[in-house]
This record gives C-alpha cells, structure tokens and sequence, in this order.
C-alpha cells in the first residue's frame, strides 16, 4: 500500500509539473475563468485518485494526460477563434464612460457597488468623478483612465493610450468606438500599410497623434 502511493504521488508531481509547462502558466492575477476552473478540477483529479486504493497508476496517468490533451485543444481554439476566446476567457467590457457607471455590466458580472468601489481604491481612485473610463478585464483585474485625461468623450491625445483595434484579424468594436472611429476609417488606415482586409493582420493598435501600428499574420 505505501508502495503504491508513493508510485502515485511522484507520479502525481511529475504529471503536474508537465501539465503546467505543457499547457502554460499564467501567474495567479493573470488567471481567466477557464484556467481558475481548470486547475481547481486538475488538483481534485490527482487528490482523489491518489489516496484511491481502486486506481491504479496506469488509470491516473490516462486521467491526467487526457484532461492534459483537453486542456490544450481548448488553449488552441481559443488562440485561433475569437469567439471561442471570448466564450471560454470572456472578453473586456467598458463599465465607466464618462463618470457613469454601466450597471448592467456589473450585475452581469455579479459584482456589487461595495466591491467595484473597492477595485478603484485599489487604483488610488477614490471618487467615481476622478474616472472617465474603467475596464473590466477578462481576469477580474480593473484598468481605470482618470477623467482629467478624457476630452468630450474621447481620449486626449496627449494621454498616449495605445488601444488595440485589430487582434487575431478580428477588428475590436469597443475601441473604435472609444476613438470615435469606424470601419471604414480602419480600413482606409490599413490600406495605407497595403492591406485591404482586417483578417490579413495579427495585431494593429492606434495611439492618437502617432497613428496605427500593425502586424501582418505570420
């Protein structure tokens, strides 16, 4: 018996010390959704099958290879479909504009006032005035830019924020609207660069008074 279960807590180890490096740490404040859920099932998986008489070792390294596998096809469709991404990690949302609070957005992420006022103190801001817009991210992390570096509703150019427009060839909504841009004005921009379709870029941000910086697909 102490034989077999010291055989399943190296294997133990070993399984997720691979699992990790094969998949991709994240440290713990990087951590989605997905990943948070992942790793609690990962350690119930080994706990359980480790002080389990019935399973043998064999059994725990099939468990663990395929959840390993699974784990890798998700991280895969996630990096290749940005609706897979957003379905699995979620996605930014803007929840302050203009000193308002976007209600919606947090009962959609059942954070209550306490708790968000909680997230600005976090970032030194301790009146909803000081904000002219906040982002949730993906993470549960929070972005703030101060209402002093907003202009009518728009960044000021002298704030410098680089807003990424274009990720994976998909064209990012949400950050043209924050330029006050559309469309057809994107794609006017990347034609300048020789391209005629957002899907032909990896990666294009914009930095008003710098203008757009893009990647072409590898």
């Amino acid at each position: 018996m102490l034989t077999q279960l010291t055989i399943k807590l190296a294997v133990g180890f070993i399984a997720l010390f691979l699992v990790t490096k094969f998949i991709g740490g994240r440290e713990l404040k990087h951590l989605t959704i997905f990943d948070f859920i992942s790793a609690i099932v990962l350690s119930e998986l080994v706990g359980s099958m480790l002080y389990d008489e019935e399973i043998n070792v064999l059994y725990m390294i099939y468990s663990l290879t395929f959840w390993t596998l699974l784990n890798y096809a998700i991280d895969k469709l996630t990096l290749k479909a940005r609706k897979a991404r957003k379905f699995f990690d979620g996605d930014i949302e803007l929840v302050v504009k203009n000193n308002v609070i976007d209600k919606a957005i947090l009962r959609k992420h059942r954070i209550d006032l306490h708790e968000f006022l909680s997230l600005l103190r976090e970032k030194d801001v301790y009146s909803i005035r000081e904000v002219g817009y906040a982002f949730l991210e993906p993470n549960g992390g929070l972005n703030v830019i101060k209402g002093d570096s907003v202009n009518k509703g728009r960044i000021a150019k002298d704030l410098l924020l680089p807003l990424p427009v274009i990720m994976d060839g998909q064209i990012i909504e949400n950050a043209l609207g924050l330029l006050g841009k559309d469309r057809t004005w994107l794609r006017e921009e990347i034609g300048k660069f020789g391209f005629s379709q957002a899907s032909e870029l990896f990666y294009a941000e914009y930095i008003e008074g710098q203008g757009l910086f893009v990647q072409a697909q590898p």
